[in-house]
């Protein structure tokens, strides 16, 4: 499958990608790092903010349209002696310790694990077959919820991840994955986690998936030995050209109205009205000399006809949006630029401003949009502690970059106080911020206080 990537917001040196793949029209300072199939810009000005890249690649993780399970193993798909590592398998670029490592703190979720494994009925004793009915059992069970609220622990004397597996059992993505990765390595299978994104607001008209902060999440992914694979029945079949063995995408977060991606479906309306955009902001606000004689690059690889390929790609576009209600005849040749269609749109758009007010005036209650407006400007005002200490640090030349979380963000804020011999408690002043911006009970007395003694601290630094 040809996947082309469009750029709207630079996030670092990351590029978005699907593994397995192989470039197919990548400049050359797209590398691939074997050890964990990422593809990375070497360049400098990938660190600008201003940069926007478009590109595109060849993914090998599709089978008639459907997403694949199981990744091979990067030594499988690049050959040794075209990387700069030179080893047998992706795997010995790890330690045994990197992907097997179990706490002992977390010695409590063993007797969970083996409940578990207990309910199964006819289940093949394999690795695998244990793996995925974890992964099946977190994401299905009734006894627990995604949500994406922050609460308090209700063990804090045990660790994070015992918490949620035992008491708690509701949080997010992160939550899940952690549990189902330290569940596998506690049968001593390799795992890492993985973070990216996963949308699925497919727009039919403009043929695309538009991606969005919103779509972010974390899964896991196990790695198994061929034999291991063989010890199990699994839907997907193993390249018999594979040696030494795969990995295996697990998702164990559930579903809910809050998981990513599963209230994404729109309207043809909508649609369309996102097509319009992607082709104003593409074909008039961002065209710059450098893409004047390029426009071709939006929708496809250069080559000899890749002038007649996108002219007949926008054509498509347009076609699809005259069948639109939205957009309708209006679309049409004989009816661009007409009298007549000015005077309707003008008499359209006034009369929707004038049933507008009248309807804020006598119905405020049919106007939820004013009421969002509302109440994020009141969560604005919730979280000023983040703006105060966000504007100390600036003043420290430390801004947050735009691939930063606010929690990654105070955390390498913190290392970088700390070598300067000023503590700050990151994880306070995370859980602070996504509990004041996401959830809905305030904060206590106690951690009012003790919020506002770290900030007024910060602030009296001398600089």
């Amino acid at each position: 499958m040809l996947v082309s990537i469009i750029e709207k917001a630079n996030f670092g040196p990351s590029l978005a990608s699907i593994p397995p793949y192989s470039g197919a029209n990548t400049p050359e300072s797209y590398v691939s790092l074997r050890r964990d199939w990422r593809m990375v810009d070497s360049a400098e000005e990938s660190m600008l903010k201003t940069t926007r890249r478009r590109y595109s690649f060849r993914s090998y993780g599709f089978r008639k349209g459907t997403e694949k399970s199981l990744l091979l193993d990067v030594s499988e798909v690049i050959p040794v002696e075209t990387s700069r590592y030179k080893v047998n398998d992706s795997m010995s670029l790890y330690t045994r310790d990197e992907l097997t490592d179990f706490p002992v703190s977390l010695t409590p979720i063993i007797p969970f694990r083996d409940q578990v494994l207990s309910m199964a009925t006819n289940l093949a004793d394999s690795k695998f077959a244990h793996a995925k009915y974890l992964e099946s059992y977190l994401a299905t069970s009734p006894d627990f919820k995604y949500s994406l609220r922050n609460t308090a622990p209700v063990d804090k004397q045990v660790d994070p991840i015992v918490d949620f597996l035992l008491n708690k059992k509701k949080g997010h993505c992160e939550y899940y994955a952690s549990a189902l990765a330290m569940l596998l390595r506690s049968m001593n299978i390799p795992t890492r986690i993985v973070s990216g994104y996963r949308p699925s607001e497919y727009n039919e008209i403009g043929k695309y998936f538009p991606v969005q902060q919103k779509h972010a999440h974390v899964w896991v992914e196990a790695y198994f030995t061929v034999d291991e694979l063989k010890e199990s029945f699994i839907s997907e079949m193993v390249p018999a050209w594979v040696e030494t063995g795969i990995w295996a995408r697990l998702d164990p977060t559930p579903s809910g109205d809050e998981a990513t991606g599963l209230d994404s479906f729109k309207t043809s309306d909508a649609q369309a009205y996102g097509m319009l955009q992607e082709l104003w902001s593409e074909l008039v606000m961002n065209v710059d000399k450098s893409r004047q004689s390029n426009m071709f690059s939006l929708f496809g690889e250069a080559s000899k006809d890749s002038y007649e390929e996108y002219w007949e790609r926008v054509a498509e576009m347009l076609e699809s949006l005259k069948s639109n209600s939205l957009v309708g005849g209006l679309l049409s040749p004989d009816k661009w630029f007409s009298w007549r269609a000015a005077v309707v749109i003008t008499a359209l758009c006034g009369a929707s401003v004038a049933l507008y007010k009248l309807l804020v005036w006598l119905f405020p209650g049919l106007v939820p949009r004013l009421k969002s407006k509302v109440t994020s400007k009141n969560r604005i005002t919730r979280v000023e502690f983040y703006n105060r200490v966000t504007k100390v640090l600036k003043r420290m030349k430390l801004s947050r970059q735009p691939w930063e979380t606010p929690r990654e963000f105070l955390q390498v804020a913190s290392q970088h106080l700390s070598s300067r011999g000023v503590a700050l408690d990151a994880s306070f002043l995370a859980a602070c911020f996504y509990e004041l911006r996401f959830g809905s009970e305030p904060l206590s007395e106690e951690e009012e206080l003790r919020l506002n003694q770290m900030v007024g601290s910060l602030e009296a630094l001398k600089i």
